[in-house]
């Protein structure tokens, strides 16, 4: 069985972690101690000789490993284990900084404290001290045993023999798989689940060189500890050994082209475009192999090494609604699933420099949805990346930028952009039909209401914010006589209201389709921050979408510091980041919560003008969000962002901004 996120946990924010975690905490806890002895007797090997007896004893021999399974650490899961097996670990080196430990690893510890009575086991790492390192991210373990001390070596060695001994199936090293084992540093030598066929090797030159043979090198080579070095998976607890479900899929085919990652675009202001906005229509699920090439399901992966350069490229033209050519950017609602590490993933057009902006923040074990608009490359496509770890990917397209070329479709049901400060339209608290009822599919009438036309409409920018549900919430917005998306357009959980940006086709009348795939009633609030009209009227807007520009990023204080709850953050957006100094109506921002300390919601809007009565984002404490807003610029070149919170203690906000493209 593959382990993967259904189709309902797509745009879930912040699923209920389960409760697993917990539960091997208390198994630990509650599980009978193994003696140190029992450990010591069960090696393959026999009794060890006294220090120096023998040189197969000697400081930097190999490790005196059986290959028989001993007795050892006992799985919560030992009697579901079959002979399906987790895949060998690929290599992950140490790329980002969070040093707090990760579930997995900390059962892991735990594990070892217990079995073999040594407590003293340090997983996480200041990231100032030292090289690269997977301590720096929570996923190592230092386990403090001597190979000079007799009784700790032989705990070692026992531990060692059943994490690499074949199993009853047949499979080799079969609990160092099942734990997610990386790597293993043991006296002078590491084993690598990368090269499992070279067995022990040299570390660091530690057992050919005289030099390193003093005590001083102790630590240097490993002598005074057992270090353990954890896939992604194994640290967050998602192998087979924790729950009896094997890790078996890879990280997607890699697809870069070094030469043409030197390739640089800049958008023109003679590229100003026609929107085209669509149901959603999906274009990739790695789940399933959709859009993936071969048609196998994989996930993202990180990087394996500095400048791998690791990306997934993404085709989202020739699908229902979009041409094969005349195509110059896409809207997309990006999907990360299932994620095995703190993480964000990153878009930009194929074919150039790799982008480092944080698109898509989440947390391990804990999906998010933002959408975007991201340029195409020369190819059509364009190419996603994570910083971290790895992630199932869906993708969907709900709009496309027209180039003013030939195209080989008609003329698009599609014009001019219309931005303005986001109005609240629709409150379903104040109309007769009230709550929307499980499965209740609501068309909701936008088109003449607070100034839109009545006629001539294509779609819709929307704020969406489902609120007073009793249960998980997940919405699906989309033009009546379409399918409905595949993944919820909005969601929240319980009474928390959380406001989501939508971007949908809709009826010539400005008619939407909102479906309730809840089980329980929920009330829905609607705000409309932009309109595309059917023909190029002379009022709106033309797009032109860019590389994103780091606007803000408070960690390191580009922009601002940090945003206070209640305050107002001014930001000039003309003539930086490929934004021209006149002629500019508004601008879209990839606006991120990275981390707050508490709750609320994010307002954009014109410099110089009232806060829009809709929030553009809800901010949750602690949690990584984001999303795409179209916002109008303010008649000093600026745009205004303020946050407020929800209750009496004010929030302090981390926040990365991005012009992602602009209007004119």
């Amino acid at each position: 069985m593959l382990r993967r996120p259904g189709l309902r946990a797509e745009a879930m924010i912040m699923p209920r972690v389960s409760s697993r975690i917990t539960r091997m905490a208390q198994w630990l806890r509650g599980a009978s101690r193994m003696v140190a002895a029992v450990a010591v007797t069960s090696l393959v090997v026999g009794a060890l000789p006294t220090l120096g007896a023998t040189s197969a004893d000697a400081v930097g021999a190999l490790p005196r490993i059986g290959t028989a399974m001993p007795p050892g650490p006992k799985s919560p899961v030992a009697a579901k284990l079959v002979a399906s097996i987790d895949d060998y670990p690929e290599y992950e080196g140490q790329v980002i900084c969070d040093p707090r430990a990760k579930s997995g690893s900390d059962l892991l510890r735990r594990l070892l404290a217990r079995t073999y009575a040594t407590p003293d086991i340090g997983i996480s790492r200041s990231c100032s001290i030292g090289g690269q390192s997977e301590h720096k991210e929570g996923r190592a373990l230092d386990w403090m045993v001597s190979y000079r001390n007799l009784k700790q070596r032989a705990k070692a060695n026992a531990f060692l023999t059943w994490l690499l001994a074949t199993d009853q199936y047949g499979n080799k090293h079969a609990m160092a798989r099942r734990l997610g084992v990386m790597y293993i540093g043991w006296n002078d030598h590491i084993w690598k689940s990368y090269n499992p066929g070279a067995g022990w090797m040299d570390l660091k030159s530690c057992s050919v060189s005289p030099r390193l043979a003093s005590r001083a090198n102790d630590t240097y080579c490993h002598r005074n500890h057992v270090h353990l070095s954890l896939s992604w998976d194994g640290a967050a607890g998602l192998t087979s050994f924790w729950d009896a479900t094997p890790s078996l899929v890879r990280p997607c085919p890699e697809t870069w082209n070094p030469k043409a990652s030197r390739k640089v675009l800049v958008a023109s202001v003679a590229t100003a475009r026609t929107f085209v906005p669509v149901s959603a229509t999906r274009v990739l699920d790695t789940r399933t192999g959709l859009g993936v090439d071969g048609g196998t399901p994989c996930r993202l992966g990180q990087d394996r090494w500095r400048g791998d350069g690791r990306h997934l490229v993404v085709h989202p033209l020739d699908n229902p609604g979009v041409p094969t050519t005349g195509v110059s950017a896409v809207a997309v609602r990006i999907h990360v699933l299932g994620p095995n590490a703190p993480s964000f993933v990153t878009a930009w057009p194929t074919g150039t420099a790799r982008l480092a902006s944080r698109l898509v923040g989440v947390r391990s074990r804990s999906g998010a949805s933002v959408t975007t608009v991201v340029p195409l490359g020369s190819d059509g496509t364009f190419s996603l990346a994570t910083s971290a770890g790895e992630s199932w990917i869906a993708v969907d397209v709900v709009g496309w930028v027209k180039s003013d070329g030939p195209s080989v479709v008609a003329p698009p049901p599609g014009g001019t952009l219309h931005v303005g400060r986001t109005t609240a339209l629709y409150d379903s608290a104040k109309t007769p039909a009230g709550d929307l009822a499980p499965g209740e599919t609501r068309l909701v009438t936008l088109g003449g209401v607070a100034g839109l036309p009545r006629s001539s409409i294509a779609g819709f920018n929307l704020s969406v914010t489902p609120y007073q549900g009793t249960r998980s919430v997940a919405l699906r917005v989309y033009r009546p006589g379409d399918p409905a998306p595949m993944a919820p357009s909005a969601s929240s959980f319980g009474t928390e209201p959380r406001t989501t940006q939508v971007i949908t086709a809709a009826t010539t009348s400005g008619v939407i389709a909102v479906r309730n795939d809840s089980l329980a009633g929920v009330q829905v609030r609607i705000g409309v921050s932009a309109w595309t009209g059917t023909t190029r009227a002379t009022t709106g807007s033309s797009i032109v979408a860019t590389r994103p520009g780091q606007l803000v990023y408070t960690p390191r204080s580009v922009g601002s510091g940090p945003l206070l709850s209640g305050r107002a953050l001014r930001l000039p957006v003309l003539g930086r980041l490929g934004v021209p100094a006149t002629g500019v109506k508004s601008v879209f921002v990839q606006v991120s919560s990275l981390y707050s300390t508490g709750y609320g919601d994010l307002f954009l809007g014109a410099s110089g003008v009232s806060t829009p009565q809709v929030p553009a984002l809800s901010i949750r404490r602690r949690t990584p969000v984001g999303d795409v807003i179209a916002v109008p610029v303010g008649a000093d070149g600026r745009i205004q962002l303020t946050i407020r919170t929800s209750g009496s203690v004010a929030s302090r906000t981390q926040l990365a901004v991005y012009v992602v493209g602009y209007s004119r």
